[in-house]
């Protein structure tokens, strides 16, 4: 407190002879209560020793010192947030329609974080804006009302537990003219369809997705050199921007116990443009409980998150079941159904972009 115990008018400034020592206010007119705080971050344990140096002209008294000293004591490392990626770059063009939704993934040095997430823009579209670590978020942009050009906008992270509050994750939309030849896209690319192991004598499918990423119209067809798969829709016809989930299915009661492959491939009518991939399947004698799927999906949820482990691979998240017992996920289609997965203990999640591979075997 700073105060005046003579008479007339007291104008006072105030300064500090350290770094780490900080006022919420340094200069002010007779009477005033002034904050006191210290900066910890960039200090080593120890005592640390700092003055606060009062003044006015002409006050008897002047200038006052108040020694203050700091003792830090050696603690755990504090929590932190680990946001991947730090940056997002999306590509559009006028008449596409929006860029496909790419993946933010919040999680926490140290056991769970509770989370808010803002953004700088009002055309960056978040599809969740609180929640705890981990957590994956679906981070998209609309191009409605921009004009041609780069737009950069932010989302700021925060969390009250974490010593690295707030985050700040760049957003860059390049908008362009509209293209005037239609262009295949799919996920994934190449089009590798995995099933893994599986018994014969079932049906098992993965999705993939097709779209047409320049204008006009596509006409696409889906196929496969082997009978033992079937592809719905194998054919169809897209718009500028539009795109199409594919179910691909295995018929594993016409194979045998081995390993399985056959060529996938989709491709635009006019023959210039096509994508080659493998499926492939390993038929076993014994049961094998659960399943292997891929799915096209808008956002999932770990309802048990203290149970998973997580990492960057290849630049998809890979979340590992890390207890001793089956963990739960949630995930919401893009066709807009939600559904819930038993996860055993050491199985993983791999999110890829928009697509979701679920390991529910035992």
């Amino acid at each position: 407190e700073i105060g005046n115990d003579g008479g007339g008018t007291l104008d006072w400034s105030a300064q500090t002879t350290a770094p780490w020592l900080q006022l919420s206010r340094t200069s002010g007119r007779v009477s005033a209560d002034v904050e006191v705080s210290v900066a910890i971050n960039d200090l080593s344990p120890g005592t640390h020793q700092g003055r606060i140096v009062v003044t006015s002209s002409g006050a008897e008294g002047s200038p006052a010192t108040v020694p203050v000293e700091l003792t830090l004591q050696e603690g755990e490392d504090p929590t932190r947030l680990e946001v991947n990626p730090s940056r997002f770059t999306f590509e559009a063009r006028v008449g596409d329609g929006n860029p496909a939704p790419q993946s933010l993934d919040i999680g926490s040095s140290d056991g769970s974080l509770d989370w808010r997430a803002t953004t700088t823009a009002n055309w960056i579209g978040l599809s969740a804006q609180e929640g705890t670590t981990p957590a994956d978020v679906r981070v998209s942009v609309n191009t409605d009302n921009l004009s041609v050009g780069e737009h950069q906008g932010r989302i700021v992270i925060t969390s009250s537990g974490a010593e690295n509050s707030p985050v700040m994750v760049d957003v860059t939309l390049t908008l362009s003219d509209a293209p005037d030849q239609p262009q295949l896209e799919v996920q994934p690319d190449p089009p590798n369809l995995d099933f893994g192991e599986q018994q014969a004598g079932g049906q098992t499918s993965l999705q993939m997705m097709v779209r047409n990423a320049g204008g006009g119209t596509l006409n696409w067809a889906a196929s496969a050199d082997a009978d033992w798969v079937t592809i719905v829709p194998n054919s169809g016809t897209l718009s500028a921007g539009e795109e199409r989930t594919i179910q691909v299915a295995v018929d594993t009661g016409a194979l045998d116990p081995g390993e399985h492959t056959t060529e996938l491939r989709i491709t635009a009518e006019d023959g210039d443009q096509s994508k080659t991939g493998t499926i492939r399947v390993r038929i076993v004698d014994e049961q094998v409980d659960g399943q292997l799927l891929a799915l096209a999906f808008e956002q999932f949820t770990l309802l048990q998150p203290e149970d998973w482990s997580r990492e960057i691979q290849d630049g998809c998240v890979v979340y590992t079941n890390a207890s001793d017992e089956v963990s739960r996920a949630r995930v919401t289609q893009m066709n807009g159904s939600t559904r819930t997965f038993e996860i055993p203990a050491g199985n993983r999640l791999i999110v890829c972009d928009r697509v979701i591979h679920i390991d529910t075997r035992t």
